[in-house]
């Protein structure tokens, strides 16, 4: 578990330095649209005004274009705003970059956009892209810029991807890596390893096929189907599999575990919960040597035959169909359920 767990200890250290690009120094990389890296026909050029609810708004939309071909990577660093990733079938990335001020008159809007610096570049197959605050931004400055960047990238494609705000991919055929400095993380089916971390945003993964390393400071975890290895180290909220098709990791300080073994496990699994009932149901067939011990709470099997009758109130040690990989299961504080029966909604 060596290579997983440093994993998680870089993901960590990603996420605290997230938070600190909103304070980074950054010097004056150029007041003009080219030396930002911006096209001068959409830099500066509102191309909405609206009211806000405090203020009126002015928006602006730059657009890049690249032929990396497929198997690169798209590499994005953000300071401010929320990133969404698309797959499509193209050999094209394709950048949208939206950025929003709240200000009374143009010239304040004006000077808050020249706040912002976004640097795009490809290098062979791959495309890099970066979102920074000046250093002299002012805290009040920061609250009135937004920015919305959508990327669309050939299927076949990896992601790095760090920032502050919420992010979301839908199917892609890569491996992904992902921190948020507080935002959600949304995938759609992945095809590759996914390695992602937040610092107290949601992770919501519908398909997963590949090795799962998530670490989170906080915040719900709902996964789909993940059919790979999966490691989980989560300081609070509740985390549910729907279906789990290899071995578990997990360590959680606060909040419930569900699960469902839909598959026999290739390897032993162990999931520890500091607070929080541990739920966890097995496929008809799955064999496992069980152990499961609750300090604070229950272990309850609803299989009677499988938990034998000198099962305790809080450990149970016993062969699940012939047995098979171990299975440990912890509770510090809650307790722990293991039923036959899949969880409601799963087919």
């Amino acid at each position: 578990m060596q290579p997983i767990t440093h994993a998680l200890r870089q993901l960590g250290k990603l996420v605290t330095g997230l938070v600190g690009l909103l304070t980074a120094q950054v010097g004056n990389q150029g007041q003009g649209c080219a030396a930002r890296g911006l096209p001068a026909a959409t830099c500066g050029v509102p191309l909405h005004v609206g009211p806000g609810k405090r203020r009126p708004w002015i928006e602006d939309t730059a657009r890049h274009s690249f032929e990396p071909g497929t198997g690169g990577k798209l590499t994005l660093t953000a300071a401010v705003g929320d990133v969404e990733v698309k797959a499509v079938n193209s050999n094209a990335v394709t950048i949208e970059i939206v950025r929003r001020v709240y200000a009374d008159e143009q010239e304040a809007a004006a000077r808050l956009l020249e706040k912002l610096l976004v640097e795009v570049a490809q290098q062979d197959q791959d495309v890099t892209v970066r979102v920074r605050l000046r250093r002299d931004t002012a805290d009040d400055e920061r609250r009135r810029i937004s920015l919305h960047v959508q990327i669309f990238v050939p299927r076949h494609y990896n992601l790095d991807v760090s920032t502050v705000g919420c992010f979301r991919a839908d199917d892609l055929q890569g491996e992904v890596k992902v921190a948020t400095a507080g935002g959600d993380i949304s995938l759609g089916h992945i095809q590759g390893a996914v390695i992602a971390a937040s610092a107290g945003g949601r992770i919501d993964l519908a398909r997963v096929d590949g090795e799962v390393v998530v670490n989170s400071a906080g915040g719900k975890l709902r996964a789909g189907q993940l059919t790979g290895s999966v490691k989980l180290d989560t300081a609070g909220g509740s985390v549910s599999i729907e279906d789990a098709g290899g071995a578990l990791e997990v360590a959680t300080d606060g909040g419930s575990f569900t699960a469902h073994l839909s598959r026999q496990p290739p390897a032993a699994s162990n999931i520890n919960t500091a607070g929080g009932r541990l739920v966890l149901s097995l496929a008809q067939r799955v064999g496992v040597e069980l152990d499961a011990a609750a300090t604070h709470g229950r272990v309850r099997f609803d299989d009677a035959e499988s938990a034998g009758p000198k099962s305790k109130r809080n450990v149970l040690q016993t062969s699940i169909n012939g047995g098979g990989p171990q299975l440990i299961l912890r509770s510090a504080d809650g307790s722990i359920y293991l039923t036959r029966r899949p969880p409601a909604g799963h087919k």
